[in-house]
Protein backbone atom coordinates (compact mmCIF):
# COMPACT_ATOMS: atom_id res chain seq x y z
CA UNK A 1 0.00 0.00 0.00
CA UNK A 2 2.69 2.42 0.63
CA UNK A 3 4.55 2.13 -2.52
CA UNK A 4 1.60 4.33 -4.21
CA UNK A 5 2.51 7.56 -5.43
CA UNK A 6 0.82 9.09 -2.82
CA UNK A 7 3.25 7.77 -0.14
CA UNK A 8 6.34 9.17 -1.71
CA UNK A 9 6.70 11.86 1.01
CA UNK A 10 6.31 9.44 4.14
CA UNK A 11 8.74 6.89 2.35
CA UNK A 12 11.39 9.62 2.21
CA UNK A 13 10.76 10.89 5.27
CA UNK A 14 11.28 7.02 6.60
CA UNK A 15 14.50 6.49 4.69
CA UNK A 16 15.87 10.13 6.46
CA UNK A 17 18.31 9.10 9.18
CA UNK A 18 17.30 12.27 11.20
CA UNK A 19 13.82 10.75 11.50
CA UNK A 20 15.03 7.21 12.18
CA UNK A 21 13.10 7.00 15.62
CA UNK A 22 10.16 9.01 14.80
CA UNK A 23 6.65 7.86 16.32
CA UNK A 24 3.16 8.81 15.25
CA UNK A 25 0.20 8.77 17.52
CA UNK A 26 -3.63 9.03 16.77
CA UNK A 27 -4.86 12.10 17.44
CA UNK A 28 -7.69 11.39 19.56
CA UNK A 29 -7.70 7.89 21.98
CA UNK A 30 -10.60 6.21 24.01
CA UNK A 31 -8.49 6.46 27.55
CA UNK A 32 -11.28 4.33 29.43
CA UNK A 33 -15.00 2.92 29.55
CA UNK A 34 -17.85 5.26 31.14
CA UNK A 35 -18.59 4.25 35.12
CA UNK A 36 -21.08 1.61 36.28
CA UNK A 37 -22.67 1.37 39.48
CA UNK A 38 -22.83 -2.51 38.39
CA UNK A 39 -20.26 -3.54 40.92
CA UNK A 40 -17.41 -4.99 38.35
CA UNK A 41 -15.31 -2.50 39.66
CA UNK A 42 -12.72 -3.86 42.40
CA UNK A 43 -12.19 -0.65 44.28
CA UNK A 44 -15.67 -0.49 44.95
CA UNK A 45 -16.48 2.67 43.42
CA UNK A 46 -20.21 2.94 42.75
CA UNK A 47 -20.98 5.97 39.86
CA UNK A 48 -23.15 5.67 36.99
CA UNK A 49 -21.50 8.10 34.48
CA UNK A 50 -24.54 8.83 32.10
CA UNK A 51 -23.15 8.56 28.43
CA UNK A 52 -26.09 9.36 25.26
CA UNK A 53 -24.96 7.24 22.17
CA UNK A 54 -22.75 10.45 20.17
CA UNK A 55 -19.59 8.86 22.41
CA UNK A 56 -19.22 12.98 22.91
CA UNK A 57 -19.57 12.29 26.92
CA UNK A 58 -16.84 9.36 26.63
CA UNK A 59 -13.06 10.21 27.79
CA UNK A 60 -10.80 10.92 25.34
CA UNK A 61 -7.44 12.23 25.06
CA UNK A 62 -4.33 12.66 23.52
CA UNK A 63 -2.45 9.68 21.78
CA UNK A 64 0.83 11.16 23.58
CA UNK A 65 -0.28 10.37 26.13
CA UNK A 66 -0.44 6.49 25.24
CA UNK A 67 2.98 7.35 23.87
CA UNK A 68 4.77 7.93 26.77
CA UNK A 69 3.24 5.35 29.11
CA UNK A 70 4.48 2.73 26.58
CA UNK A 71 7.70 4.85 26.78
CA UNK A 72 8.27 4.32 30.36
CA UNK A 73 7.58 1.08 30.46
CA UNK A 74 10.04 -0.16 27.65
CA UNK A 75 12.73 1.73 29.77
CA UNK A 76 11.67 0.08 32.85
CA UNK A 77 11.77 -3.46 31.01
CA UNK A 78 14.52 -2.37 28.82
CA UNK A 79 16.76 0.26 30.53
CA UNK A 80 16.46 1.60 26.85
CA UNK A 81 13.26 2.95 24.65
CA UNK A 82 13.33 -0.01 22.28
CA UNK A 83 10.26 -2.56 22.04
CA UNK A 84 7.66 0.45 21.95
CA UNK A 85 4.94 -1.23 20.29
CA UNK A 86 2.01 -1.06 23.03
CA UNK A 87 0.11 -3.90 24.17
CA UNK A 88 -0.66 -6.79 22.47
CA UNK A 89 -3.47 -7.12 20.47
CA UNK A 90 -6.64 -8.37 22.62
CA UNK A 91 -4.78 -8.12 25.97
CA UNK A 92 -6.63 -5.43 27.87
CA UNK A 93 -5.33 -6.09 31.22
CA UNK A 94 -2.22 -3.39 31.54
CA UNK A 95 -2.10 0.28 29.78
CA UNK A 96 -4.35 2.74 29.18
CA UNK A 97 -6.72 1.77 26.81
CA UNK A 98 -9.47 -0.67 28.05
CA UNK A 99 -11.63 -2.58 26.14
CA UNK A 100 -14.36 -0.16 24.90
CA UNK A 101 -18.47 -0.22 25.45
CA UNK A 102 -18.29 0.34 21.43
CA UNK A 103 -15.31 0.47 19.11
CA UNK A 104 -15.91 4.25 17.73
CA UNK A 105 -12.73 6.46 17.93
CA UNK A 106 -13.05 10.44 16.74
CA UNK A 107 -10.66 11.20 14.19
CA UNK A 108 -9.96 15.27 14.09
CA UNK A 109 -13.13 15.88 16.00
CA UNK A 110 -15.01 14.58 13.03
CA UNK A 111 -18.15 12.26 13.28
CA UNK A 112 -17.42 8.98 14.55
CA UNK A 113 -16.27 6.03 12.39
CA UNK A 114 -16.69 2.51 13.18
CA UNK A 115 -12.71 1.80 14.03
CA UNK A 116 -10.98 -0.07 16.90
CA UNK A 117 -9.04 1.58 19.29
CA UNK A 118 -5.27 1.33 19.04
CA UNK A 119 -4.01 -0.79 21.35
Amino acid sequence: QFEQIDYVKWRQLRDNDDTKFIGLTAPNVLFRQPYKSDGSRNDQFEFQENIDDSNNDLLWGSGAFCFAAVSIRAFQEHGWFTHMRGIKQGDYSQGIIVAPTRNKTRINGKNDRDRCPLN
